[in-house]
């Protein structure tokens, strides 16, 4: 009873500061403090390092950027996306189109290098795609394993899964994976749920482990 009691009298007091919370969270407003750095001209923003790098600073160095093809393999660039890109696999030909169905919400680069450490030395991956949501600036990797059903390709995609973990990149927030096999093909209804699932992270803010990877 008395535990009930300290219970009772607790409660409206947490609820209390909840709801200040909410209200608090509501109000800020992150776009104030990023238009400073963002109107600034350019020769100044080269004299400045922002407290955060704004969605539309992201942006801009998403659009700039230009990045070496991954060089290994390249015979097997034979299957071509509806912008006319050439990609390893029809499967990646399905998450590529509709990856560019949605360009209002989500641009992405192929096979863009990703540099990570891996046992204390710095090296580069590839990850298949790699997406930047223009609302928010969320980066995420999508990575697809085509050929599960290989045993050698099966263990090395285990140890590049594992390499994003130990670089604090996290399957489900900041990489995506899709599977197939010989026997069970891409689902290309999961691709879209996948698709429509990071469209609707707009207002997901949380940062990147990495700083603009």
């Amino acid at each position: 009873m008395a535990q009930k009691g300290y219970y009772t009298r607790l409660k409206p007091l947490i609820e209390k500061k909840l709801q200040a919370l909410e209200t608090l969270a509501q109000a800020d407003n992150n776009d104030e403090i990023d238009n400073v750095y963002d109107m600034l001209i350019q020769e100044r923003k080269m004299l400045v390092v922002p407290i955060r790098i704004s969605v539309n600073e992201k942006l801009r160095m998403w659009q700039n950027e230009s990045y070496e093809p991954y060089q290994k393999y390249q015979e097997n660039l034979k299957y071509e996306t509806d912008n006319g890109e050439l990609v390893r696999s029809k499967s990646e030909v399905i998450i590529a189109n509709i990856l560019a169905k949605n360009s209002e919400h989500l641009l992405y680069k192929y096979e863009r290098p990703l540099e990570v450490m891996i046992a204390g030395h710095t090296q580069t991956i590839h990850p298949d795609f790699t997406i930047i949501n223009i609302h928010t600036g969320k980066i995420t990797y999508w990575e697809h394993a085509g050929r599960m059903d290989d045993a050698k390709y099966a263990d090395d995609f285990v140890k590049k899964m594992n390499i994003y973990t130990e670089n604090g990149l996290f399957q489900g927030d900041d990489v995506i994976v899709t599977y197939e096999t010989m026997n069970c093909p891409l689902n290309i209804h999961s691709v879209k749920m996948v698709v429509r699932r990071l469209v609707g992270k707009l207002y997901d803010t949380s940062q990147h482990a990495i700083a603009y990877k």
